[in-house]
């Protein structure tokens, strides 16, 4: 009986011996080199069935074993039984055996703790560079410096945000230190001409600029040559009449030199006030008008607010000046104002006192035709201003009846 057990037992461990010693065959690592290739799971060597060779007790060497490995299995079948546990976990680290042969570098699917990296998680957001200053359009402006969260793949979906509004700060503006100046004015006798500053340098500068400004410089004055009297335009032919007024009717016209005789009211021009117009230095007005139709009233009005701007100066028979205001009795002007309406006329912007064309004092009666010199003088003896002149026809039988013809001198 005894003899017996020790047969039995001695058959059990040649039975064992012989699976051990079988499976530790050495073509293997070459058939799995040829099932993988490119694989670097051949640096394990035999530690990736074997933990302690020649016993096949690797949790991956149990698992091929299992698949159908035996100690004369082929390229084929050693294959077979590979790939019919690529998509076991044989070591329960997560990771498959195939994922863990084919990774780069590949990992022993026979080690829990030698697996691949884990897949980094995609980018969902970005980091930034600091915000720049605000500029003078209201706008900063940043720049992506990476992806969030940490060691991401890929890019983000959504946009960086890169600018954004903001206040511009306000500018300091800079110290005055100059001036602007006027046009230089005529040079005057003593050889000098001035000017005026209109306002500081650099524009929106803060401050009065320490250097002086320079407001004169010399000059060589010349004196002005006398204009002649130019020789009055002759009187049109008696066929070329003027018809008498219907009505009130008003012409104005820039200044002329010399009067514009026409039978066309609205082409006359009767009032004439020399090189002034031109821009020279003497004044010469002159009127002409006529022949009318019939006999008229005419009178020479002449405004000047630079002296009064209250009252009216009127041409006299006698070619002098006199006020309205001197013509005309108190119970004149009250009569006066109690037929006119309130409000004034209008004359190239001028204001005049309101007046009606009966209460004018009239320079020339019964007559057909004007053509006569007023006054003349330099312009340096006038007042400087706007003047206007206002030539009025009336009617002799029909004082409602009127032309008025304004034109106007400036005296700079």
């Amino acid at each position: 009986m005894r003899k017996k057990l020790t047969l039995v037992l001695l058959a059990i461990a040649l039975v064992i011996g012989a699976f051990g010693v079988a499976y530790a065959v050495p073509a293997f690592p070459g058939y799995f080199a040829n099932t993988y290739p490119g694989s670097t799971v051949g640096s394990f060597s035999c530690a990736l069935c074997h933990t302690s060779p020649p016993t096949l007790n690797s949790t991956y060497g149990q698992a091929i074993f299992n698949a159908g490995l035996t100690m004369n299995s082929t390229q084929a079948q050693f294959s077979a039984a590979a790939h019919a546990i690529d998509n076991v976990d044989s070591d329960g680290d997560g990771f498959t055996n195939v994922a863990e042969i084919t990774a780069v570098p590949s990992t022993n699917p026979a080690d829990p703790a030698s697996h691949p990296a884990p897949a980094p998680a995609a980018c969902t957001g970005y980091t930034y560079s600091g915000w720049s200053a605000c500029s003078v359009s209201g706008q900063q402006t940043r720049t992506v410096t990476g992806y969030t969260p940490s060691g991401c793949a890929g890019t983000p979906a959504a946009s960086p945000v890169l600018t954004q509004a903001c206040t511009p700060p306000t500018p300091t503006p800079a110290a005055c230190t100059g001036y602007t100046y006027s046009a230089w004015g005529a040079c005057q006798p003593d050889n000098s001409q001035a000017r005026t500053v209109t306002g500081y340098t650099p524009s929106g500068c803060t401050g009065t600029p320490t250097a002086s400004a320079l407001l004169t410089q010399s000059c060589n004055y010349v004196s002005p040559t006398p204009t002649p009297t130019p020789t009055p335009t002759p009187t049109p032919p008696p066929s070329s009449v003027m018809p008498l007024p219907t009505g009130a009717q008003v012409f104005s016209y820039q200044p002329v030199d010399l009067p514009v005789v026409s039978a066309d009211p609205a082409q006359a021009k009767p009032i004439g006030i020399g090189p002034l117009a031109a821009g020279g230095g003497t004044v010469d007005v002159r009127v002409d008008i006529g022949p009318l139709a019939g006999p008229v009233n005419v009178s020479l009005i002449a405004y000047a607010p630079a002296v009064d701007s209250e009252d009216l100066f009127f041409i006299t028979p006698s070619r002098t000046l006199r006020r309205l205001s001197g013509a005309i009795s108190q119970e004149e002007e009250a009569q006066r104002n109690a037929r006119t309406s309130s409000g004034s006329e209008v004359i190239e912007g001028q204001a005049l006192p309101a007046t009606h064309i009966r209460d004018l004092v009239v320079w020339k009666s019964n007559v057909t035709s004007v053509n006569e010199g007023v006054f003349t003088t330099q312009v340096t003896n006038l007042h400087s201003g706007l003047y206007p002149l206002v030539l009025v026809v009336t009617s002799s039988d029909e004082p409602d009846n009127s032309y008025r013809w304004i034109t106007y001198m400036f005296i700079p």
